[in-house]
């Protein structure tokens, strides 16, 4: 977790912030940051999302969506679905806005 606080120092603002931090997958999120429910299985119909209720991978597909990045299926992107998208880079690689995945009640159970 300590890797994760440094990583995010300096992207991450105040919730409710109109700051802009020029990754445009971030800077949508703001709007539901400090706003939202998380609902394990959440978000995956309009009426979750219009009222804010997410699990984590639902919150990415939304976040993604917003500017232009197909995650693929809402009704079943998952965890285990958005870990296997992209490439791997190493933590002194990583950039704002790439995913990071740990581990809850199984191995990358959160993202």
């Amino acid at each position: 977790m300590g890797f994760a606080d440094s990583y995010v120092k300096g992207y991450v603002a105040i919730s409710g912030s109109t700051e802009n931090t020029g990754v445009e997958v971030i800077d949508v999120g703001f709007e539901w940051i400090g706003n939202s429910e998380y609902v394990f299985g959440g978000g995956r119909n309009q009426a979750d999302i219009a009222a804010g209720r997410f699990d984590c991978s639902s919150f990415v597909h939304w976040a993604f969506a917003q500017v232009g990045v197909d995650l693929g299926p809402l009704a079943s992107t998952s965890t285990e679905t958005l870990k296997y998208l992209g490439q791997t880079v190493s933590p002194s690689e990583m950039q704002p806005g790439d995913l990071v995945f740990f581990d809850t009640y199984k191995v990358d159970g959160h993202v």
